[in-house]
């Protein structure tokens, strides 16, 4: 089974530049974490032009020029929307079991129902099979530091299907990250706090 890591929070308005400093410091952490998380190159990229594509994680302006490109854009005209936000995706140039992607969408201020912020990193299947759960921690810990989310959850994506994301409702999952503005006393009762951050909690589930 292969879980994601997911941060995500309501509309908040950020330009590229910010998004990007905040990118930075998430790569940099789950270079520390893990060596699948170390490389990345954006994602679409064909197979042919792979070769001598350069890791992009440690380069600011590399990475501010993708999130500009990645501009979210009105249908009819193409026009780049600032309230819209940006998207981009990262790819860690690995196959099968070691392979891992990162979705972003940050930026977005346009507050509709059903449009949120977020950063989903797709876990590794190597990561997964072995005896992990400090890796899983330390994953949505460095989220959470980097992006200061409404709340995140380590989970699998399945459970998507039947039940809908919205940054005032935490997916539940063994474990969390919950924002102080969403802490209640339905998570003491189920959880465990891990780690104390400026704006929420990292938690473990009870069991």
């Amino acid at each position: 089974m292969r879980l994601v890591s997911g941060v995500y929070w309501a509309p908040r308005q950020e330009g590229s530049e910010p998004c990007a400093d905040r990118l930075c410091g998430y790569l940099k952490e789950l270079k520390e974490i893990h060596v699948l998380l170390g490389s990345w190159i954006p994602k679409g990229v064909s197979r042919r032009s792979l070769k001598g594509l350069r890791d992009i994680s440690g380069d600011f302006g590399a990475l501010k020029d993708l999130l500009d490109r990645g501009a979210n854009k009105t249908d009819d005209a193409g026009v780049a929307m600032s309230d819209l936000g940006f998207s981009l995706g990262l790819w860690n140039q690995q196959s099968a079991r070691q392979s891992s992607s990162i979705s972003i969408t940050c930026g977005l201020s346009f507050d509709q129902a059903g449009m949120l912020n977020s950063v989903l990193l797709t876990i590794p299947q190597e990561i997964c099979d072995s005896d992990m759960s400090g890796a899983y921690s330390k994953l949505l810990s460095a989220a959470a530091t980097a992006w200061e989310p409404d709340w995140g959850a380590i989970y699998d994506p399945m459970r998507l299907e039947c039940e809908s994301i919205t940054s005032s409702k935490p997916l539940f999952s063994d474990i969390v990250f919950i924002s102080n503005k969403l802490i209640s006393d339905e998570l003491f009762n189920n959880y465990d706090a891990a780690e104390e951050f400026a704006n929420g909690l990292l938690c473990i589930k009870r069991y």
